[in-house]
């Protein structure tokens, strides 16, 4: 029987775990758990200090004495978090990752690895750029926006990963500007006075004039349901990076399709257990517009027809 290990980004709770685990076996194609592959789950739910405990468990798992097969990550700081942990342990172990901010050339994939790291880069500069148009076609009288977003943290140690980088913020801003959207000093997501910095914000702007621009972090998916709320009770429509946010009521989201990415993603497991080429890190592209009809209405918000998001095509929730 093969050995998985999976290294979650979200909380064992989490409301979107089943449908990621439901994907993932989907992908799997050829293995069923229980029956030929043993699946074992650690959830990092965007406590960072103990990443590196939770990759030390997962590398340290034995299956008739061998190590996992394979390790899937499914965000930055997980995988990071394995890497190091695999160095100071002189082990390698694939890996397969099915989130992952654009790296930067001071953010290689596994640049000292020698063993196979491969998945999809789910989060480009260039996305982050579309962020302030959607948002702006969806609430034309927004005149301010403020990025709520996870700081860059060094690499290593107990903060493993990089969170929204200054490539990605300086896209956001720039094309803000060019929107006449006034920036307002950035929301740090990690402080415990969240809520008090996002109603200052509100509190500053004229009524219905101001909104958010909420990057995808793995601190952040975790808070997702609370950003949320404060979104709403303080009338501030909001652009996320992802499906999920708008199920947990946020206003819209522009992003991959994070089940897709997990189902894919699955499928080159299967290549490395299979043993055969699982190929190289590859950006995916294929990007979903999602919009959250009972918030818009509870925002007084009408959507916009389907021309004003050619070529895009909003797939509505409730």
């Amino acid at each position: 029987m093969k050995l998985v290990g999976l290294f979650m980004n979200l909380a064992a709770n989490d409301s979107d775990i089943p449908c990621r685990k439901k994907a993932f076996a989907e992908g799997l194609t050829g293995y069923t758990e229980g029956q030929n592959v043993r699946l074992e789950y650690r959830y990092g739910a965007g406590n960072y200090p103990n990443y590196r405990n939770l990759a030390k468990e997962l590398i340290g798992l034995r299956n008739e004495g061998r190590p996992p097969d394979v390790i899937f990550s499914g965000c930055g700081p997980s995988w990071r978090a394995l890497e190091a942990e695999m160095a100071a342990a002189h082990v390698d172990i694939p890996i397969v990752f099915a989130g992952h901010i654009d790296p930067t050339p001071d953010d290689t994939l596994a640049p000292h690895s020698s063993h196979i790291v491969t998945g999809f880069i789910s989060y480009r500069s260039k996305l982050c750029k579309d962020w302030p148009k959607l948002l702006k076609t969806m609430a034309p009288q927004l005149s301010r926006v403020a990025i709520l977003w996870e700081p860059g943290l060094p690499l290593g140690g107990t903060d493993p990963g990089r969170r929204l980088g200054p490539t990605q913020r300086h896209a956001i801003e720039e094309a803000a500007h060019s929107l006449q959207l006034e920036e307002a000093e950035p929301i740090d997501v990690t402080q415990q006075d969240l809520e008090t910095k996002v109603k200052h914000f509100a509190e500053q702007g004229a009524p219905g004039k101001s909104g958010l621009i909420v990057p995808g972090a793995t601190l952040t998916a975790n808070r997702r349901d609370f950003i949320a709320e404060l979104a709403g009770r303080y009338r501030l429509p909001a652009i996320y990076a992802n499906r999920m946010y708008t199920k947990s009521g946020g206003l819209m989201a522009y992003g991959a399709k994070t089940l897709k990415l997990y189902k894919d993603a699955a499928g080159r497991v299967a290549k490395v257990l299979n043993q055969v080429d699982a190929g190289r890190p590859e950006h995916r592209l294929d990007y979903e517009l999602v919009i959250n009809k009972t918030t818009a209405n509870a925002m007084h918000l009408p959507i916009p027809d389907a021309a004003h998001w050619q070529p895009l095509r909003p797939d509505m929730v409730t």
